[in-house]
């Protein structure tokens, strides 16, 4: 049974620490072993086993965003006295 450290699985996944301790704490990644006091390791075969059967295409964890309803763009409003500007205080 071959381990392998953090490193190793983040460049045969491509994913980040971070995601792939996300995906463990969800239970969709396998779990590390601990080696040492302070250091974890995988089992090379299973993270085979997961590259192999995970979901193609669109990620099932991807957030879609919501939209609220659609605003309408203001009318523009020209100004063109001076009379005006100086209401607005922009002289």
């Amino acid at each position: 049974m071959k381990m392998l450290m953090i490193r190793e699985v983040t460049k045969m996944t491509s994913l980040s620490r971070v995601t792939i301790w996300r995906k463990v704490q969800e239970g969709i990644f396998p779990k590390p072993i601990q080696l040492r006091h302070s250091r974890v390791g995988f089992v090379e075969a299973e993270i085979e086993e997961w590259l192999l059967n995970r979901p193609r295409g669109v990620c099932p964890t991807t957030r879609v965003r919501r939209q609220g309803p659609k605003r309408e763009a203001p009318e523009p409003v020209e100004y063109t006295t001076t009379e005006d500007l100086q209401k607005l205080g922009l002289l």
